[in-house]
């Protein structure tokens, strides 16, 4: 009978499957939620992550980023303006590069210009750069931020660098992050590039 049933309502099947996904996503989104909470110092305070705009602003806003997303860039500007407009902002960066192998690089040369206090530089003309890029040309960037190009291999081979770039792995994954980019502003987080506006909407209802 059920046999039968099934063979004459073909589409019973499709949206069983629809339910299923959609429980799927729920039981994601809550485990997320949770994880937000459970691991708020790992997200908001890490020690090895690098800090943006005001170090002791009032509201820390966490980005999970790849280089070669053109989502991110559309989010640095819509980011910028808003720190142009809000001097009370902390930004943690979280390298998430899950677009290939330039996106790796690009993620290493990154970690390991925080090593000569040069991050901020290296990732504001990153995210500024149109198209794709090369190895040469991230070298290039690198020496025109004024990044010693000998120390700066040498700091990209070392185990911790690649740790680090594992361990926001593990976390994007147990905060239900597979793309970029992932916003986290006080207890929300938005999967996808998101306008002026919402940003200054989200650091509104974080500060009330």
């Amino acid at each position: 009978l059920i046999e039968d049933y099934i063979m004459d309502n073909p589409e019973v099947i499709l949206k069983s499957l629809e339910e299923m996904r959609k429980r799927e996503r729920l039981q994601e989104q809550e485990g997320a939620k949770k994880n937000l909470i459970a691991l708020e110092d790992e997200i908001m305070r890490n020690p090895t992550d690098p800090v943006g705009g005001n170090i002791d602003g009032d509201i820390t806003i966490v980005e999970f980023f790849d280089y070669r997303c053109g989502y991110c860039k559309q989010f640095f500007t819509a980011l910028n303006a808003v720190l142009n407009e809000d001097d009370n902002l902390r930004i943690v960066f979280k390298e998430l590069p899950v677009l290939g192998p330039s996106s790796d690089l690009a993620a290493t040369a990154a970690i390991a210009a925080s090593r000569q206090n040069l991050y901020i530089p290296f990732h504001n003309r990153m995210m500024s750069l149109k198209g794709r890029f090369d190895e040469k040309q991230l070298f290039d960037i690198a020496k025109e931020v004024g990044l010693d190009l000998t120390r700066l291999r040498t700091d990209m081979d070392l185990r911790g660098v690649q740790g680090m770039l594992d361990d926001t792995k593990a976390l994007a994954n147990k905060l239900s992050i597979s793309g970029t980019p992932a916003i986290i502003v006080g207890s929300k987080i938005v999967r996808g590039a998101i306008s002026k506006d919402r940003l200054k909407a989200m650091i509104a209802a974080a500060r009330e």
